[in-house]
């Protein structure tokens, strides 16, 4: 019954604000929505933002080094755009210190603070209160919204899967019962924590994911439900997000752990649900997925958004790479602009303006998404060693080390490296749709003779694309043919070499230094 009015209450809300936006009431992000073309970003101008400083917890120790570096944004993903109440919510914590609740009201275009749902958050580790005072943390991906009844649900892992739930109409907290024993002890033997939570309206129910587990979570009667399938990806740092123009949920992503940080298992593992709670493996995305990390470090982060307008998935990564994910298509497109910010960010879609709200370390910016026009395509199987070339026969490379590279096809517009945003923009035809091993550029200081490894089922002409000239060329490349052609990317020019290669194993050494990695095409001979 009180769900009922709280429903009706937001009926009668609407009404009030159609009228008022009749009588031709603006607003600043309204206007600058307005005023933006497609493909294109802008900065949202806030009251009460201060360049970041509403991102910062008051408690805790000023004089450490963490608090001074930390924000509620770390290790988070998703704020909540509320369409009647016009406004950005979002509830996170820096590491080790208090949580913060920071509304962004656009009638006022002004940033607040809103309630916490628990006076532990008002502490932070550092305070001299008892520990049992304390519960710090990170939003992960737990801030989940309800447009129908206006409800922002969170869940805090120290605690369970209890959640809070929140109303924007009368400003209060309310919380939920705790699950039934059997969900309790799921989660006591998982890093529930680190999971994910959305609501699928279509479900009429919020969808919790935590290594591979879905909890389908009824708030209004207290059903929880574990679905019976378990999916492969990471054991916690989850994600989840719901597209409304689609009726689709994407899910997946996360990580492993492992004591040396650049040895983290990662996951590009993502899923389909649909409206009848369907679920399908999607293509592997392009690059790690897993809730983003802090604003410094070499943790790895995506931050997943869904466009207002298409219904399309928008990833993001630290890199600045981004995608549009097509969920029905099951197709991925790199978008050739290098966007302003990195995934270190937390967003909502704002789908009355058709644009994606991003709030950052220090800026609040707007995209408004072109659907992809100027985008390149992102081959299905190119993350496999197994794929398709672009003559549609077997693929005839297989067993590639360094295993996150990967293969695709040449052609302008494509990544140069997989962890750079650089793009070809002048290819000479005869390399045009050649198989194409995209390196990383952070390897370009490696060393040896044996570095890159791949094998071929027939014989071959290697071509090594450097961006040394042939007077300065790493030393295992002498006797390579100088081609005197050129590939151009987005950053440098690269000087094609090219050497042929017997059916079998191919050794190929390490770039030696320089200000860039080399490429490497491949073209079988009777091609």
């Amino acid at each position: 019954m009180n769900n009922l009015m709280c429903q009706f209450k937001r009926f009668l809300f609407v009404a009030l604000l159609v009228v008022i936006a009749n009588k031709g009431q603006a607003s600043v992000l309204g206007d600058l929505a307005a005023s933006m073309q497609e493909g294109q970003w802008a900065e949202l101008e806030t009251l009460g933002f201060d360049g970041g400083s509403r991102l910062f917890t008051t408690r805790g120790n000023p004089e450490d080094a963490v608090y001074q570096a930390n924000r509620i944004i770390d290790f988070a993903e998703s704020g909540a755009w509320d369409p009647v109440s016009k406004q950005f919510m979002f509830l996170g914590a820096p590491h080790g210190n208090a949580w913060r609740f920071i509304v962004y009201d656009e009638a006022s275009n002004t940033w607040v603070d809103g309630p916490l749902p628990r006076p532990c958050m008002a502490y932070g580790r550092n305070e001299t209160n008892p520990d049992v005072d304390y519960c710090g943390g990170h939003a992960y991906d737990w801030n989940a919204f309800d447009p129908a009844s206006g409800r922002f649900f969170h869940t805090y892992w120290k605690f369970g899967p209890e959640i809070d739930i929140y109303t924007p109409f009368n400003n209060q907290w309310t919380r939920s019962v705790t699950p039934p024993t059997q969900i309790g002890n799921l989660f006591a033997g998982i890093n529930y924590r680190y999971g994910a939570m959305e609501w699928f309206p279509e479900l009429n129910s919020l969808l919790t994911v935590v290594g591979g587990k879905i909890v389908k979570i009824n708030p209004d009667a207290n059903q929880w439900e574990i679905l019976p399938e378990n999916h492969e990806m990471g054991n916690y740092h989850n994600v989840m997000q719901y597209s409304p123009v689609h009726q689709v949920m994407v899910f997946g992503g996360g990580n492993d752990w492992d004591p040396v940080p650049e040895n983290i298992p990662n996951s590009r593992d993502l899923y389909r649900m649909d409206a009848s709670g369907s679920v399908i493996k999607m293509t592997d995305a392009p690059f790690n997925i897993r809730v983003t990390g802090g604003s410094g470090g070499s943790d790895p982060g995506t931050l997943i958004s869904a466009d207002p307008v298409s219904g399309h998935f928008l990833l993001l990564n630290k890199q600045k790479l981004f995608y549009q994910l097509d969920p029905m298509a099951n197709k991925w497109l790199q978008i050739p602009d290098t966007p302003p910010i990195s995934s270190h960010a937390v967003s909502a879609a704002i789908s009355e303006y058709g644009v994606v709200m991003y709030v950052t370390g220090n800026k609040v910016w707007l995209y408004k998404h072109d659907d992809c026009a100027a985008c390149v395509m992102y081959p299905d199987a190119i993350f496999s060693d197994s794929f398709e070339n672009s003559q549609g026969s077997p693929s005839m490379i297989s067993d590639t080390t360094p295993s996150d590279y990967q293969w695709g096809t040449l052609e302008v517009g494509g990544s140069v490296y997989i962890d750079r945003s650089f793009s070809f923009i002048s290819i000479p035809d005869i390399y045009t749709e050649l198989d194409y091993l995209m390196t990383a550029n952070d390897d370009k200081n490696s060393t040896g003779i044996n570095f890159i490894n791949f094998t071929v089922n027939r014989d071959v002409t290697v071509y090594i694309a450097h961006v040394n000239d042939n007077d300065n060329k790493p030393a295992w490349m002498i006797g390579w043919t100088d081609s005197g052609d050129q590939l151009i990317n987005s950053d440098r020019t690269m000087y094609v070499y090219s050497q042929d290669f017997i059916a079998g194993e191919v050794v190929l050494g390490g770039n030696e230094g320089g200000p860039s990695m080399y490429a490497v095409l491949v073209r079988a001979i009777d091609q």
